[in-house]
């Protein structure tokens, strides 16, 4: 079995997502509980156009740019 140890940061412009599987909605912090088998969450009422992940043990970073007209932030 292969063991994965990683740390992601999230810097994602909203204050709350909802759960798209139970349709509940929750403060964010930038951290999710990477012990569930699958994450599917919309973050709204956005306030910055990019949002940025940073594994933070391998020195990597993604950041996402995009247009005013997008609401909305799926991941």
């Amino acid at each position: 079995m292969c063991q994965t140890n990683f740390e992601l940061k999230f810097e994602i412009p909203a204050t709350e997502f909802q759960d798209q599987k139970s349709k509940t909605i929750h403060p964010f912090s930038g951290e999710f509980d990477f012990n569930n088998d699958q994450i599917d969450a919309a973050f709204r009422h956005l306030s910055d156009r990019a949002a940025t992940v940073t594994d933070t043990n391998r020195g990597l970073k993604l950041t996402l740019e995009y247009a005013d007209i997008y609401s909305t932030l799926v991941f």
